[in-house]
C-alpha cells in the first residue's frame, strides 16, 4: 500500500545508526574511563528528552484537534437534527472531507477513490446522509488512539533518556574525580 523510496529508507538507515551511537559512546566511555564520552551521552541523553517532550506537547495539540473534530461532527450530526451547526461550520465540514479525500488520494498507489468526490454538492449529499460525519468521528477516533499510546510510549522515553542522563553524568563525575570514586564506593558497600 505505501512504497519506501532508496532515500527514505537510507534516512532511517542512518537515524538508526546515530541512536545506537549514543549508548555505544555512554559503553566506550565507561569502559575506557573517558569524561568527554561520559558527557556526550550524558547530554545526548538529555537532548533526547527534551525532544520527546516537545513531541508530547505537539501529541497533546493533535489530541486537543482530536477531540474537537468529534465534538464539531456530534454537534453537526443530522441524527437529531441541531441548531447548533450553522452554514459555515457545514461549510468547514465539507472542506475537511474535501481535503481528507484528496489527501488519501495521494497516499493510496493506485489513485482509487475511497468513497467520496471532490464535488461540494456531491460532499453535501454525503453530509446530509451522516456519512461524512461519521467518517470524521471514526478518523479523530483512530487518531486519538494512536496519539494516547504514542503519548505513553514518548513519557516513558523521557523517563528513561533522563535517567541516562543523569547515570552518565555520575559515571563523568566518578572518571573526572577517581579519589571520590574510592570513598564513596566504600561506603557503600559497609
Amino acid at each position: 500500500l505505501f512504497t519506501c523510496s532508496v532515500q527514505q529508507g537510507l534516512g532511517l538507515i542512518v537515524m538508526g545508526a546515530v541512536a545506537l551511537l549514543i549508548p555505544c559512546c555512554g559503553w566506550q566511555g565507561a569502559r575506557k574511563k573517558n569524561a568527554c564520552m561520559l558527557g556526550t551521552f550524558a547530554w545526548c541523553n538529555y537532548l533526547m528528552a527534551c525532544t520527546d517532550l516537545f513531541a508530547v506537547g505537539m501529541l497533546a495539540f493533535v489530541i486537543y484537534m482530536c477531540f474537537s473534530m468529534r465534538e464539531v461532527s456530534a454537534r453537526c450530526s443530522i441524527q437529531p437534527p441541531s441548531s447548533e451547526c450553522d452554514a459555515q461550520m457545514r461549510q468547514s465540514m465539507c472542506d475537511l472531507c474535501t481535503r481528507i479525500d484528496k489527501d488519501f488520494e495521494q497516499l493510496l498507489a493506485n489513485g482509487t477513490r475511497i468513497h467520496m468526490n471532490a464535488t461540494t454538492a456531491q460532499i453535501e449529499d454525503l453530509l446530509s446522509s451522516q456519512k461524512c460525519l461519521d467518517m470524521l468521528k471514526a478518523y479523530s477516533t483512530f487518531a486519538l488512539a494512536i496519539c494516547v499510546v504514542l503519548v505513553v510510549v514518548r513519557c516513558v522515553a523521557i523517563c528513561f533518556h533522563s535517567v541516562s542522563g543523569c547515570y552518565g553524568n555520575k559515571l563523568r563525575a566518578m572518571v573526572l574525580d577517581p579519589l571520590n570514586q574510592l570513598s564513596t564506593s566504600d561506603s557503600e558497600w559497609d
